[in-house]
């Protein structure tokens, strides 16, 4: 594994480079994590793309797989989980945090996760002592952008882009299985949906993470190996059109 930094607007970004055993040229993978990670935690997956013959890190996009979906539409998803009250609440806090940053000062942090169930609640201190990167904290100037996004309004736009969405089947409050299937409806083909018997936790270790890592393989060998490219087919010369209509 290498280390790695990219410039992305401005910002210098880090990553993680993993490299098959290989001097062939071989396709490459993007992973990427949701809001509540950090990148480290990729080192439980890379593996399973390396083995595979993929090198994991690279920037075009020729193939989608995303697993444990969860935010769809952001206003719907807060209000699942807060109740309309509680996201009203929140409206107020964020308007005064717009007053504290339009007077110079910075946005306030608060929690990423508040995991009250009893197989979860343990998760955010867990991972912090797995990935000493990682704070279970956002600023409110985020959540004010999690209100508006909506990639399930995009997510039709996607094609013909490959699409392989891998879901939670079992008991999970945080990734809705309903959204996913509705988001998936609107994805255009081509495109596949499996739901795994695995509840909140389960796609990340043990068993569920070797199945869900199967299928991830398996789609992107069918669609960065095995399945053609659309060919670009140039503009033909007048004389060969011509040629054709006499």
């Amino acid at each position: 594994m290498e280390h790695v930094t990219f410039n992305s607007l401005g910002t210098r970004c880090a990553g993680d480079l993993y490299l098959p055993p290989t001097r062939e040229p071989v396709p490459g993978l993007v992973l990427g994590h949701s809001g509540v990670m950090v990148k480290e935690a990729l080192a439980v997956f890379a593996p399973y793309f390396v083995r595979a013959g993929f090198a994991v890190l690279d920037r075009r996009i020729s193939c989608v797989v995303v697993q444990s979906p969860s935010v769809w539409n952001g206003w719907r998803y807060l209000e699942r989980l807060m109740g309309r009250a509680g996201v009203h609440a929140l409206r107020d806090e964020l308007r005064q945090d717009w007053q504290r940053r339009y007077e110079g000062g910075q946005s306030a942090r608060v929690p990423h996760l508040t995991l009250d169930h009893d197989s979860v609640k343990d998760a955010p201190d867990m991972s912090t002592r797995l990935f000493p990167t990682y704070r279970n904290e956002k600023t409110l100037d985020s959540v004010e952008h999690l209100l508006t996004f909506a990639p399930a309004n995009l997510i039709h736009r996607l094609a013909p882009t490959p699409l392989l969405m891998i879901a939670n089947g079992g008991w999970d409050p945080y990734h809705i299985l309903e959204e996913a299937q509705s988001a998936f409806d609107r994805a255009g083909e081509p495109k596949r949906l499996e739901v795994l018997p695995y509840d909140v936790l389960g796609l990340y270790t043990g068993p569920g993470l070797d199945e869900a890592m199967t299928l991830a393989v398996d789609w992107f060998d069918l669609h960065l190996r095995r399945t053609p490219l659309a060919a670009v087919t140039p503009v033909p010369a007048y004389e060969t059109v011509a040629a054709m209509t006499q």
